[in-house]
């Protein structure tokens, strides 16, 4: 009588425990800045302007690897009436992200560097470190193109070759 008793509390417990453990495992919803450009056509210069997004991981490079994946879709349509738009060339896919200590490594496919001039490859520049800083615990973005470590991205030779982090001062282009 008492064996049935000790299988049903054992089997209790380890559906408890199961159930624990999925909860603790379980991606998190959390919000997130996406950062997009709006330019002045008066003054002839752009400046980042944030997009509030839900991104959904289970670690930090999840959530930055969502995050980075909702600006490559680019700003809502609220967003686009109010001016915001991207550098980002359309086509340009996430390929892979990984954080190490407080470096996010983000891979991109090759359309990241095609078209635009410097104020152009600077604000995808900016764009995609101030998104994938956002999160606490990433201070640098590494940026990869199809796998590889370059120097410089595009033509117009903005440099890649170190992580880079947030400047002290919002940048304009």
């Amino acid at each position: 009588m008492r064996r049935p008793r000790l299988w049903v509390a054992l089997a209790v417990l380890v559906g408890l425990l199961l159930a624990l453990a999925l909860w603790a495992f379980r991606p998190r919803t959390e919000p997130a800045l996406v950062y997009f450009v709006q330019w002045d056509a008066t003054h002839n210069t752009g400046r980042l302007a944030p997009g509030l997004r839900w991104v959904r991981g289970r670690t930090r490079a999840d959530l930055v690897a969502s995050a980075l994946r909702a600006l490559l879709a680019g700003p809502a349509e609220e967003e686009e009436r109010l001016g915001y738009s991207t550098e980002i060339p359309p086509g340009t896919r996430l390929r892979g992200v990984r954080v190490e200590g407080q470096v996010a490594y983000v891979d991109f496919s090759r359309e990241l560097e095609r078209g635009g001039g410097s104020a152009s490859m600077l604000a995808r520049l900016y764009q995609v470190v101030y998104t994938a800083t956002h999160f606490r615990g990433v201070e640098e973005v590494r940026i990869q193109i199809e796998g590889e470590v370059r120097e410089a991205m595009g033509g117009e030779g903005v440099l890649i070759d170190v992580p880079v982090r947030r400047p002290a001062q919002a940048p304009q282009f």
